[in-house]
């Protein structure tokens, strides 16, 4: 991986043809969520503390206090809860 770093490969490109390279499981759509347009607005309704991926959550959203909370309360959670098993 090393080598896209150098060439300043986004990572989005560089993982997509890492991964032709290697033997890997496909995610199932049941555990990504892509938010295009209007779902943008609606990331916390979509989201679910099963998914794997959940883009692009666009942090400019958060300079309102209400959402930045809304944020920290449910990805930001869950996300320390897979990482140190509590929240």
């Amino acid at each position: 991986m090393s080598i896209f770093y150098e060439a300043e490969v986004f990572h989005e490109i560089a993982i997509s043809k890492f991964l032709y390279t290697v033997p890997h499981t496909r995610l199932s759509p049941s555990e990504y969520k892509y938010l295009w347009e209007e779902d943008r607005n609606r990331w916390a309704e979509l989201y679910d503390e099963n998914l794997v991926l959940l883009h692009p959550i666009k942090f400019s959203q958060f300079a309102d206090l209400d959402q930045r909370s809304r944020f920290c309360n449910t990805v930001v959670r869950t996300f320390k809860k897979a990482l140190f098993g509590s929240a």
